[in-house]
């Protein structure tokens, strides 16, 4: 059996017709690839080769099911150029295209964002080194901006899907997040009534401290610094957060490398049903009867975390510039290189003083 099976691979192989990739072939180049990156695993470009290698062995698989004029290409540094935006646009690190050969068509499928993972100096390998995880995990949460604004631009710029499947990939470890449209745009909402909500309570916050002061004649030096404190609370509810699949799995399984993660396989294999694509059978394929059960609550956690964050550090920047601007000491105008604050004393034009900082 195993020598009909070597001659007919050997009559394939001089056919030429046909390309032959072993599977042994495959994963050797795939083990090539994670070592290259491992090498230097402070640089983000050193991963691309093995995003390359991803993406464009499952487009070499991947058949459409429902049109032959439809096909799945990997397109490295894809352009997502928006609308109204001239020179403003997002460019992932690898995406599988969909290319329409009648309407000469094209656009995302799903792709990878890959992420550098250092290593320290004493540390050789992502699979032994201590706290790789969590350094990952720490990354994958600051990330997230990164991969709403890609999502964005690939719904500004394509008539295609209104969700895509979005792989990130920080060194060894990869994560799933499919991103909606609309819950997107919900989310969006949601996020501006919060910073509105903010600003009026800062607003109210900021004019009785005003009021306060008004009514003294003028500041001891032992007279304390009154804090500006708000209460809004900032949350983003699950349905408005995109769908956190699975996260921070290991790619591949064995050292050396012996196969991808069958939960990664898993993963594909819904990225492609999800795209109306099948992979033709080979090392793709999940196990028979396998089924993961990732654990999503910390992931869930810092998805949550990164989407609040950007409203926190606004709030507690402008927090800041009102609390400047109201107990900031008089000017000495003996002393020349002392620069005041620039915005109204009064503020009577806003509460959130512009500050060159």
């Amino acid at each position: 059996m195993a020598s009909s099976n070597h001659d007919l691979v050997t009559s394939l192989y001089r056919d030429p017709s046909v390309i032959v990739i072993r599977k042994e072939e495959a994963l050797s180049r795939l083990r090539n690839n994670i070592e290259l990156a491992q090498s230097q695993s402070s640089l983000e470009s050193r991963l691309y080769p093995l995003l390359n290698r991803i993406v464009s062995d499952l487009c070499a698989l991947a058949k459409r099911r429902d049109t032959q004029h439809r096909e799945l290409q990997c397109h490295s540094q894809a352009l997502f150029p928006g609308h109204g935006h001239e020179n403003r646009y997002r460019v992932p690190d690898c995406a599988a295209c969909v290319f329409d050969s009648i309407t000469l068509q094209m656009f995302p499928a799903f792709w990878f964002e890959g992420k550098a993972l250092p290593l320290h100096p004493e540390e050789a390998s992502w699979f032994t080194a201590l706290g790789t995880e969590q350094r990952a995990m720490d990354i994958f949460e600051s990330s997230i901006p990164q991969l709403r604004e890609q999502a964005a631009y690939a719904f500004q710029s394509f008539n295609g899907p209104t969700s895509y499947h979005v792989f990130l990939l920080v060194g060894i470890f990869w994560s799933l997040i499919i991103f909606d449209k609309e819950r997107e745009a919900k989310a969006n909402i949601h996020i501006a009534k919060m910073e509105e909500m903010a600003k009026e309570k800062l607003s109210e916050v900021a004019n009785n401290l005003l009021d306060e002061r008004s009514k003294k004649r003028r500041r001891t030096e032992r007279s304390p610094t009154p804090e500006v404190v708000t209460q809004t609370d900032i949350d983003i509810p699950d349905h408005l957060l995109p769908q956190l699949v699975y996260v921070n799995e290991p790619l591949v399984v064995g050292q050396p490398v012996e196969k991808y993660n069958p939960t990664f396989l898993e993963a594909v294999a819904s990225t492609m049903t999800h795209n109306k694509f099948v992979l033709q059978p080979s090392w793709f394929d999940v196990p028979p009867n396998f089924k993961s059960k990732p654990d999503l609550d910390v992931g869930m956690n810092r998805l949550r975390v990164a989407y609040e964050r950007p409203l926190r550090n606004d709030m507690s920047d402008r927090t800041m510039a009102v609390q400047d601007d109201l107990f900031s000491p008089p000017q000495d105008t003996n002393d020349l290189t002392y620069r005041g604050s620039r915005a109204n004393p009064g503020l009577d034009r806003s509460p959130y003083p512009a500050r060159n900082r």
